[in-house]
């Protein structure tokens, strides 16, 4: 099945996409698929620290992403 992206994203699909663990979270590790911008094949590895760099759509919609840093 396709998840369908809201049609704001457009066409700013990363090509690097990850699995990141929130720090600071209680219980259970909170875990999110996304995209690290600016990053490539060769600087992105298992561990690398990221910053949230959240893309605002429109006035109502953002689009959580995360760069290396």
């Amino acid at each position: 099945m396709v998840q369908q992206l809201h049609p704001a994203v457009g066409d700013r699909r990363a090509l690097q996409r990850a699995v990141v663990e929130v720090d600071g979270t209680e219980g259970e590790p909170v875990q999110l698929v996304t995209n690290i911008v600016d990053a490539t094949q060769e600087t992105l590895r298992v561990g690398a620290r990221v910053t949230l760099a959240c893309d605002r759509l429109e006035a109502d919609v953002g689009l959580p992403r995360f760069r290396l840093g």
